[in-house]
């Protein structure tokens, strides 16, 4: 801009000196033409900014990773004025929000009056992340560069995740276990073995157990009526993700990021299939308290794992498992603790609470029950 002005001050001296020492009138002209035509782009652009309107988006709330996989962002600028603007001027940032590393660009571009252009600029990782792209500085120039205005019709900032590949190992918890027996909760889709409440009736099917049928029912009908029972499902289950791990810096730190998510999403959805109803749990080291998600539907699995992708972590080992000991909602729940052991200490692990369903996220390792060496 700087330089825009000392060119423009030149030519115009340069103009009115060639004006001073010959005989004609066509540099006065011209010198008359430039500075009404300055003047004219300096008001049009300034009426113009206030109709100029700017919205960054990213191109995918949510994505599955894959290698150098890029974040795409899209800026639309829209000039809803008759005026063409010649030049605006972004300052953009890109941040990993885990990380305090940011990477700046300039783009600069002409929108004609009654335009809408799309701008995409992208930034490309190899692992999963939170990735915030941010609009600092909005600027209109006029078409000389000699004035400039600031935009305020702007959207400063925008969201994607790149959420990792979900593992294909099976984490889910056998579902005999003594937490679900008293459960007061049934499956609404799937049939089961408890007595106490009836999932459907049907007609009476030869081998069907003779203890199944229903008698008072079977006495109003002209065929044998068979009860199918309910299955219980436990509303007490909670995920507990480990956030001690921020001593480990770069590549290494991100990968065992991914290594988590990776398995945390395997077992909420094998838990949401189950119709099972629980809470994620991971220790913000910013609140110095529990982030806590409900979890009811696939929908809500990308929310929790955005929170955990957005936040830097202790450097603390076992942070989130030594403040879950002193949640005392947390002491009748069962707990898939997910952890990694190349960051977490061995004796915690060993001295896990019989509640306590311990899950191992670095790769081809499956969970191990609490008091048991056989894998799930």
């Amino acid at each position: 801009m700087i330089r825009s002005r000392i060119f423009y001050i030149i030519g115009l001296i340069g103009l009115f000196l060639f004006y001073m020492f010959c005989d004609s009138y066509t540099p006065f002209a011209i010198i008359v033409v430039l500075v009404s035509l300055t003047v004219l782009g300096i008001v049009g652009t300034a009426a113009s900014r206030s109709k100029i309107s700017v919205l960054i988006q990213p191109k995918n709330n949510y994505m599955t990773q894959a290698e150098n996989r890029k974040a795409e962002f899209c800026i639309t600028i829209k000039n809803n004025s008759f005026f063409p603007i010649s030049a605006i001027v972004f300052d953009v940032e890109f941040q990993d929000l885990s990380e305090k590393h940011i990477v700046k660009r300039t783009i600069k571009t002409a929108v004609a009056a009654k335009e809408e252009r799309k701008i995409y600029t992208i930034v490309t990782t190899s692992h999963s992340a939170a990735i915030e792209c941010r609009v600092t500085r909005a600027m209109a120039y006029d078409s000389f560069g000699l004035a400039a205005f600031k935009l305020k019709n702007l959207t400063t900032k925008a969201k994607m995740i790149i959420m990792p590949i979900m593992s294909d190992s099976s984490y889910l918890k056998n579902q005999q276990s003594s937490y679900i027996i008293d459960s007061d909760k049934f499956s609404e889709t799937q049939k089961g073995d408890d007595s106490s409440q009836v999932f459907e009736v049907r007609d009476y099917v030869p081998g069907d157990d003779i203890r199944k049928i229903h008698w008072r029912l079977s006495s109003k009908q002209d065929n044998l009526i068979v009860k199918e029972y309910s299955k219980p499902v436990n509303e007490n289950c909670l995920v507990l993700l480990e956030t001690g791990f921020g001593a480990v810096k770069g590549e290494d730190r991100k990968k065992i990021g991914d290594q988590m998510l990776s398995v945390f999403m395997k077992l909420a959805f094998e838990l949401i299939e189950s119709e099972q109803e629980f809470s994620v749990y991971r220790y913000s080291e910013q609140a110095r308290r529990f982030a806590v998600f409900n979890i009811k539907n696939f929908d809500d699995v990308s929310p929790a794992a955005d929170s955990f992708l957005s936040e830097r972590f202790p450097e603390e080992r076992n942070i989130s498992y030594r403040m879950s000991e002193i949640e005392p909602e947390l002491l009748d729940k069962q707990i898939y603790y997910l952890y990694n052991s190349a960051c977490s200490d061995s004796q915690v692990i060993e001295c896990l609470p019989e509640r306590f369903c311990a899950v191992d996220t670095i790769p081809a390792v499956k969970t191990r029950r609490k008091g048991s060496a056989k894998d799930v």
